[in-house]
């Protein structure tokens, strides 16, 4: 499997943890990888809505990022509460 693939694994992790944990309910999401030359990966989330269309402008990464990263605790933490936030937001958008 490569750095890509693990980096959307990552993600998806996190979006159902995030879920669980401020109790949303799972979005109808996409999550688009891109690798990089240097061997990390960009990513955009992009959260459907019910109506079947994307909303916003999607969840994109501030910089580069590897499987590696997901175990930094901090890391992990700031995501979270990103992900949490953007996900809320999302879910308002869509009522």
């Amino acid at each position: 499997m490569g750095k890509a693939e693990q980096v959307e694994q990552e993600l998806e992790k996190v979006i159902r943890e995030t879920v669980e944990k401020e109790g949303l309910p799972m979005p109808l999401h996409r999550i688009e990888v891109f690798p990089t030359p240097e061997g990390t990966a960009d990513y955009l989330i992009e959260y459907f809505g019910k109506k079947g269309t994307p909303l916003g402008l999607g969840f994109r990464n501030i910089r580069p990022v590897s499987p590696e990263d997901f175990n930094d605790p901090k890391f992990r933490v700031r995501l979270l509460l990103n992900l949490s936030l953007w996900l809320k937001a999302q879910a308002t958008r869509d009522e």
